[in-house]
């Protein structure tokens, strides 16, 4: 059944190891926490406009704040430990979060920056993968970031811009593939409004065969593609 207790307005969902869930709720300034049969047991309160939630192996739970540009981490009782690199103001948008289970290595989509951020387990800051750009490697509005550990490849959605029938630039569709150091691999994009086209893609998860399920809120549904681009179906 759906989760519907103390839910207003849901921005972001993560789930930790044994399947509890955490829910930010951007309006309200909260992450919300479920057990992994949907019950509510907690609330972590005071955010800034959180967009962003991911959960490690650890049940250390990291949140990207919007207004104050920060992703904040937590301990297994929701105490704060720390911010990532310099704290607030690090970010413009922290819009997704990837946490490397195997190394700690955690890497944050930075939608306002065409960047995405790694940091290292302690949250020190340790580079950035992509720049500005329509190119291979270049970021236009980079909003969800996955890692394929069976791959072992950093998946990132972009909106790399496009033409449209007018000639005007606007915002598409990209999923690009890099090596965990940040190196480019490979890419597709399949922008558009017809059935297996991403046309106003928001996030991308991935499961343990490669797959890629993207969260598509023009066309309301999950569009799943392998791992090479080939459209596979629609989760409705």
């Amino acid at each position: 059944q759906p989760v519907t207790t103390n839910v207003n307005a849901p921005t972001a969902v993560a789930l930790d190891h044994n399947e509890c869930l955490f829910v930010a709720e951007s309006i309200n300034n909260r992450v919300l926490v479920y057990s992994q049969s949907g019950q509510y047991t907690d609330t972590i309160s005071g955010l800034s406009r959180p967009i962003s939630v991911a959960v490690d192996n650890n049940v250390r739970v990291y949140i990207g704040n919007k207004d104050s540009g920060n992703v904040e981490v937590y301990d297994v009782d929701y105490n704060l430990l720390f911010k990532l690199g310099t704290g607030d103001g690090e970010f413009t948008q922290p819009n997704d979060i990837a946490i490397d289970n195997g190394t700690g290595t955690i890497y944050i989509a930075d939608k306002g920056e065409d960047t995405v951020k790694v940091y290292n387990a302690d949250g020190t800051y340790n580079k950035s993968i992509g720049s500005s750009g329509n190119g291979n490697g270049e970021l236009h509005n980079p909003s969800s970031v996955e890692i394929d550990g069976a791959a072992g490849e950093l998946v990132v959605l972009d909106h790399q811009l496009t033409q449209d029938m007018s000639g005007n630039w606007i915002d598409g569709a990209r999923i690009q593939f890099f090596d965990m150091n940040g190196v480019f691999k490979r890419s597709f994009s399949k922008y558009g409004n017809q059935v297996g086209q991403m046309f106003r893609p928001q996030h991308v998860t991935i499961d343990d065969q490669s797959r890629l399920y993207v969260t598509d809120s023009f066309h309301n549904v999950v569009i799943v593609y392998d791992n090479i681009g080939t459209y596979l179906g629609d989760v409705y």
